[in-house]
């Protein structure tokens, strides 16, 4: 298992989310390993559904399931599910709890 954050990534929010931060490093990451399906897993407090949306419509069938915690801010879940509804084609989980996460992905082969 490889984590972001285990190669130095800080989680800074930019004006551009492309430019030399999470978007770039996880390019790079299903660059380097080309045969390999990818499961991401982020925070809606942060950009993250944003980003790998981007990397999935940018990636066409490596990722296999995009999970992103949800938060306490119901306003700011309410405008990630709008722009979610838009997006059908990526396969994105709000989930509360990783048990959620667990559940999904083994119903849908990704995890034993």
């Amino acid at each position: 298992m490889l984590l972001l954050r285990d190669i130095g990534l800080e989680n800074e929010k930019k004006p551009s989310f492309k430019e030399e931060n999470k978007y770039t490093k996880t390019a790079h990451i299903l660059e380097s390993f080309p045969n390999l399906p990818f499961v991401l897993i982020g925070d809606a407090a942060d950009l993250d559904h944003d980003i790998y949306s981007a990397i999935a419509e940018t990636y066409p069938n490596r990722i296999s399931a995009i999970y992103i915690r949800t938060t306490k801010d119901h306003l700011k879940m309410k405008r990630i599910k709008k722009r979610l509804e838009q997006k059908n084609n990526v396969p994105i989980q709000l989930i509360n709890h990783t048990d959620e996460a667990v559940v999904h992905a083994r119903a849908n082969g990704l995890i034993n």
